[in-house]
């Protein structure tokens, strides 16, 4: 098995940990005279940044 320096495994967790962000997308259907107040919906996913949160 490879081992790594303990400070090389440090700045591994690190980049992994700050790779990945949290993000929350909100959107609904534009109103309609047949529906007036469409319902909203709420995603939380996670993405590398806000390009690839909205191409989700």
């Amino acid at each position: 098995s490879l081992r790594l320096p303990a400070l090389w495994s440090q700045e591994l967790a690190r980049m992994v940990a700050h790779r990945f962000h949290q993000y929350q997308v909100v959107g609904r259907a534009l109103p309609t005279p047949d529906d007036e107040q469409p319902k909203i919906y709420r995603m939380k996913l996670w993405a590398t940044n806000e390009v690839r949160t909205k191409s989700k």
